[in-house]
């Protein structure tokens, strides 16, 4: 039996899917910060986001911006403030309940951020 063209495509395809590693997780959601229950993002499933992160009982920043999802990786983009004109994307990936990101801060190193998906 020759397969075609279309039925080879259409045959990887099924076969993707039912591989557990092809399907793209859900980042849209809550996700609380690991160290921090008071802060975390809610991430929109139109491709906004909003939050708070920074440690516990220390200073918190609040982001809001655009964010966009590739398989498992994610990239955070917050928006352009007056105190940060220039904001710093955060980036990592998610891997079922559990989300880390990365920014790499200018003059202050690299910044990792955990957070856990919340489940209300």
């Amino acid at each position: 039996m020759v397969i075609t063209g279309v039925r080879r495509v259409l045959l990887i395809g099924v076969a993707c899917l039912v591989a557990a590693g092809c399907s793209a997780p859900v980042v849209a959601g809550r996700w609380e910060a690991t160290d921090n229950p008071n802060a975390g993002l809610e991430v929109r499933a139109d491709g906004t986001f909003q939050g708070e992160i920074g440690p516990s009982g220390g200073p918190r920043v609040r982001l809001n911006g655009t964010w966009v999802a590739s398989g498992a990786d994610v990239t955070f983009t917050p928006a352009a403030t007056p105190q940060a004109p220039a904001p710093v994307p955060l980036v990592g990936k998610v891997d079922g309940d559990t989300m880390t990101l990365t920014a790499s801060v200018p003059g202050a190193g690299s910044l990792t951020l955990t957070l856990k998906r919340r489940s209300t």
